[in-house]
């Protein structure tokens, strides 16, 4: 998925529509019927740093920002999606390891990107691993009165975490440069780090 528009896939000069980012239910079931693999959407994305949209289980869909270096401003344009697409049908946990803050971001500052998580009405949020603790302690700092912003230091924690809190119609985000405890998550879900 382009962030604000669709994924388009060109194999053998053929382009053809692989996600609707409007409605993540629906992506995962189009790309059930337009034959398309898991591992072909993981390598496609993880190759062009796009968002990889999946079936996580028990009604619960998984978003992967797979952009190799992700901003504050990254995150909150996938967060700007993710909140719109599932608002009516459940909640939204985003999941974060390393997002980059810089003075030429809209979100240049732990305490502006925490303030963006809260504006943007997002349930839980949980920083993972020791490149995610500042900014899950900014986003408690910013309005997490009821453990809503958490901390977890690897991947088999988080996971365990994720399956125990997601129900149907909830929405998983997980962001983050792609090394410390982000891969190791994705490899416990199936997913590839690529």
């Amino acid at each position: 998925m382009v962030r604000e528009g669709t994924l388009e896939r060109a194999e053998e000069g053929q382009l053809w529509q692989v996600i609707d980012p409007v409605s993540p239910q629906n992506v995962v079931h189009r790309m059930r019927e337009d034959g398309v693999s898991a591992a072909d959407s993981a390598a496609y994305a993880a190759q062009h740093g796009l968002i990889e949209v999946h079936d996580a289980g028990g009604g619960v869909v998984a978003w992967i920002d797979r952009n190799p270096s992700p901003h504050g401003d990254d995150l909150v344009r996938v967060l700007k999606l993710a909140t719109a697409a599932c608002r009516e049908s459940g909640r939204v946990l985003v999941i974060a390891g390393l997002i980059a803050v810089a003075g030429d971001d809209d979100y240049d500052s732990l305490a502006a990107l925490g303030a963006a998580m809260i504006r943007l009405r997002v349930d839980q949020w949980l920083g993972l691993g020791v490149e995610g603790k500042a900014l899950a302690t900014q986003v408690g700092l910013e309005g997490s009165w009821a453990g809503e912003s958490l901390w977890m230091d690897n991947a088999a924690d988080a996971y365990d975490y994720m399956r125990a809190w997601g129900r149907q119609g909830d929405t998983v985000v997980i962001s983050g440069h792609p090394f410390g405890e982000v891969p190791g998550l994705l490899e416990r879900m199936g997913r590839s780090a690529a």
